[in-house]
């Protein structure tokens, strides 16, 4: 590597092939940093690297680690080297598996006491990094209970155990962030050059960027409100704790999953959807483009560590098919699709109706830089998903949607996979959330409807499936 630079690190759990490089876009950083892949499937992920049959990556950036001696020859490589130069780590391990927390273990205490930045993608892409220490207010006692909680089998005590075991780890560094909200040549600049920036505005900010732009549309989208000091973001707090708050103006209107659905409410959102991604194809933030979140189709893989917390093993199984599903019918597309800014999250509980009509939508939570046919496809799935024949409901909303943003026949192949895998998101996700946060009964409101349509979506062919939505839009 050359002197002149810093040095950008990916530890890379899964086969890196030509689409994970693209997909990762680490050709954006190498204008101001040496890249280098570490691809540690070998010894991380090796049953789920087989099934791939996308061959890997052959370049001379990509390192394969087949071996726990290479992968710590390297660690002690680098933490030599960073005596003399500046390295980041982009750590994408996610620490499901005895393997993953093996090594993840050895990363951090190798790198501990160096002048390495990380930027970590574990626990779900939750926030970690901490100014001061954190304390809980609750005994001992209560903090026992809340932790056996709902713990019905040794593996999910085994889980939950390795979770707490890693979090404490996280409070050993002081320069850990989420690669889920900052990741990107802003933040791995910061983290370079080691400049002192508002952490709040660097992660939060794209919130009221967005907002701001959309704000010509005062009644179809919420809008940030100052606070008496003149900022959009304030840190307050709640209960003993500190939470970062912000004020938006409030829309009428019924939400789409609280009344009878019509074929016109279908109609007018399909139209909506597409005049919202018209105006937001002019909007460019680097910020949410360099975001990376499960919740975010093209990252579909990353809620497979959520599969083993379905407890019926036949629900399983068939997550799992639309896993291999998707990466051998979408993946290899997704470097060849329109990308832009898109909402992401078109479910029936943040679209409003006003007389019959779709008026507004709300949550912009999900705002991501991804394939445009994914906002689509999100709002088709969770429009249709607790009808009796979802797919003539999602015909609706496709057509008036090509009404105004015709969608292309590369779009058209991907459709099938990617209602497919939203409902697979939906369903890992609400899996995950009922074990470590029962209460929180939104997070799994939608289970039973998207079983039963992913039941249906199985039976359908997707070529048949494919060659309806393409008739449809022909119309």
């Amino acid at each position: 590597m050359k002197n002149s630079k810093p040095i950008l690190i990916c530890i890379y759990p899964y086969k890196f092939t030509k689409f994970n490089y693209h997909l990762v876009e680490l050709e954006n950083y190498s204008r101001f940093t040496e890249v280098e892949v570490w691809d540690i499937s070998p010894i991380v992920t090796p049953e789920f690297a087989n099934a791939i049959a996308s061959p890997r990556y052959e370049n001379k950036q990509v390192l394969v680690i087949n071996s726990i001696k290479v992968y710590f020859f390297n660690l002690n490589k680098i933490r030599k080297i960073s005596r003399s130069k500046k390295i980041v780590l982009l750590n994408e391990m996610q620490w499901g598996s005895p393997k993953a927390f093996f090594c993840s273990l050895i990363f951090f205490m190798m790198i501990r006491g160096t002048n390495i930045k990380v930027l970590d993608f574990f626990n779900a892409g939750v926030p970690l990094y901490f100014h001061e220490k954190i304390q809980s207010s609750k005994s001992l006692s209560s903090n026992f209970k809340s932790f056996i909680k709902n713990i019905s089998n040794f593996k999910e005590l085994y889980r939950r155990i390795n979770h707490l075991i890693l979090m404490k780890f996280s409070l050993l560094f002081n320069s850990i962030v989420t690669h889920r909200l900052v990741a990107g040549e802003q933040w791995l600049k910061y983290l370079l050059n080691n400049k002192k920036q508002n952490l709040t505005e660097i992660v939060y900010g794209h919130s009221n960027d967005y907002s701001l732009f959309l704000s010509e549309n005062k009644k179809k989208f919420p809008n940030p409100i100052k606070a008496v000091d003149g900022k959009y973001v304030q840190i307050h707090k709640i209960n003993g704790q500190k939470v970062i708050c912000r004020m938006l103006s409030f829309l009428e209107g019924e939400m789409l999953g609280s009344i009878k659905n019509t074929k016109e409410m279908f109609k007018s959102l399909g139209i909506f959807l597409a005049k919202m991604n018209q105006n937001l194809q002019s909007y460019n933030n680097n910020i949410i483009k360099a975001r990376v979140w499960h919740w975010d189709l093209q990252h579909f893989h990353l809620n497979k560590k959520y599969i083993d917390y379905i407890p019926n093993e036949k629900d399983r199984s068939l997550v799992k098919y639309f896993f291999y599903q998707f990466q051998e019918n979408v993946s290899p597309l997704i470097p060849s699709l329109r990308k832009s800014i898109i909402h992401s999250d078109a479910n029936e509980w943040n679209v409003l109706i006003q007389n019959g009509k779709v008026s507004s939508i709300i949550d912009f939570g999900d705002l991501v830089y991804s394939p445009l046919i994914n906002e689509i496809a999100i709002a088709m799935t969770y429009a249709s998903y607790d009808k009796e024949n979802p797919l003539d409901w999602a015909l609706i909303i496709l057509k008036s949607y090509n009404s105004e943003i015709p969608i292309l026949e590369i779009e058209i192949k991907t459709l099938y996979y990617l209602i497919a895998a939203r409902l697979c998101v939906s369903l890992c996700n609400a899996a995950y959330s009922k074990k470590i946060n029962p209460e929180n009964s939104y997070a799994f409101s939608s289970e039973k409807s998207g079983w039963k349509m992913l039941y249906k979506w199985i039976v359908l062919s997707p070529r048949f499936v494919e060659n309806t939505f393409r008739k449809e839009i022909s119309k």
